[in-house]
């Protein structure tokens, strides 16, 4: 009896996800954005701890002390990817944009335009901080900034035992980075940043128009398209 017990005792470990005794890596706690005053960080107003970047601010203030137009934003601080391999980053945004991943400029759309998706592919390590900087502008009207991400295609998934009844809950898609992968400052478990990641490669834009193209920025705005990007090899 005693035997058979011992065999269940370890088919119930053999349940556990993998790693479950490695040590658990810290939490990140988000970006710290530095609001300004006009959109080219004219008059800074204010400094806070953002979770994540998804703002949809709807034509209201950002923050107190700002206009709910013309204003700019910079976000710094570390992401820590938590697998080796190719993600892509999303970024969904009205209107300007840039992006430095461990220093290296990676998007640069600094202008008023419509709302707007890119995407770029970057090979990250899993473990290793890599400094991440943004800046955001608003001219008029539609406020939207958004940074997902695709991470790399897993294995098999672990032994579960919620795999076991189907309440395992798969995620499909880009979704927000979340806030324990985004560190305010470098995580002292690590001293040194890494190296900078290869150059990414710039999968796809795309450039759509607010629904209401008869509002009296239309002209000016379409002005402002970008042109398509070069594809880095």
């Amino acid at each position: 009896m005693m035997r058979y017990g011992w065999h269940f005792c370890g088919w119930l470990l053999g349940l556990l996800p993998l790693g479950a005794g490695a040590q658990a890596r810290p939490a990140g706690n988000g970006l710290v954005g530095v609001y300004y005053d006009g959109h080219n960080f004219e008059r800074r107003v204010l400094s806070r701890r953002d979770a994540a970047l998804n703002f949809d601010w709807h034509e209201q203030s950002p923050a107190a002390g700002l206009a709910a137009e013309d204003f700019s934003v910079r976000w710094t601080g570390w992401l820590v990817p938590p697998t080796t391999g190719r993600y892509v980053l999303h970024l969904s945004v009205d209107d300007g944009i840039r992006l430095w991943l461990s220093g290296r400029e990676l998007l640069n759309e600094w202008r008023g335009q419509s709302l707007s998706y890119y995407q770029l592919a970057v090979d990250l390590k899993v473990g290793e901080p890599y400094s991440l900087r943004i800046e955001y502008c608003q001219y008029s009207f539609s406020t939207r900034m958004r940074l997902a991400w695709e991470v790399p295609a897993a294995g098999p998934a672990p032994s579960h035992w919620r795999n076991l009844w189907g309440l395992a809950k798969e995620e499909t898609g880009p979704v927000v980075i979340p806030m324990r992968y985004l560190f305010s400052q470098l995580p002292a478990v690590v001293a040194a940043p890494p190296t900078a990641p290869p150059p990414p490669t710039v999968l796809a834009h795309q450039q759509i128009f607010e629904e209401n193209t008869a509002r009296q920025d239309g002209p000016a705005k379409a002005a402002l398209l970008p042109k398509p990007p070069v594809v880095v090899p």
